[in-house]
């Protein structure tokens, strides 16, 4: 049976400098971040007879924030507008897959 969801979504909240092991602080991306400080992440989901549940086609994007107006009746209220940018491709290899079988199933050690 096909997931109830083709797509996985997520987001990863990143910073826009680092600490080396000598305590300097070096800037990512010129200092200048990623927007909003959030990389937002795409999967389809599917599933295969042989292999289960998979996860492909990782698209990476992050939002440019651009408030607007859009209250007819004037109560103060804003949507974001902003586009969203590709940031690039994201593959995910498992470590470890673990096969299940009956005995294992459900034992707590």
């Amino acid at each position: 049976e096909e997931p109830k969801y083709p797509y996985l979504y997520f987001y990863l909240d990143v910073f826009n400098s680092t600490i080396l092991a000598s305590g300097e602080e070096e800037f990512i991306f010129g200092g200048l971040g990623v927007p909003n400080d959030r990389l937002n992440f795409r999967f389809n989901h599917v599933r295969d007879d042989k292999l289960g549940s998979l996860i492909s086609n990782g698209q990476m994007t992050y939002q440019i924030t651009e408030l607007v107006k859009a209250d007819p009746f004037g109560i103060g209220g804003t949507v974001n507008v902003g586009d969203n940018i590709n940031a690039g491709n994201v593959n995910l290899t498992p470590v470890k897959v673990l096969e299940s079988t009956e005995s294992n199933v459900g034992n707590i050690n």
